[in-house]
């Protein structure tokens, strides 16, 4: 997966439907009939294919419970 590349603009349709860039479903291995999993905060928009979704949890997990940590040590907290 490349980092910080921009694949073009999508439109939604009058029915709600997203078209995804050629450039985009390719790099993502996008299908017709794939499911895809939307999260949303503030002003972002997050997809996701649904059988990616356990493992990005996993990682997001991972770096939440590093920034955790830095900020325990950071602060001094022992933790007891």
């Amino acid at each position: 997966m490349k980092h910080g590349k921009f694949y073009g603009v999508g439109t939604i349709g009058e029915r709600g439907q997203i078209v995804i860039p050629a450039e985009a479903r390719e790099a993502f291995n996008l299908n017709a009939g794939d499911k895809l999993v939307f999260f949303g905060s503030g002003e972002l928009l997050l997809t996701i294919k649904r059988e990616q979704v356990e493992t990005f949890l996993s990682k997001m997990a991972k770096k939440l419970d590093t920034v955790r940590k830095a900020l325990t040590e950071e602060r001094g907290d022992t933790g007891e």
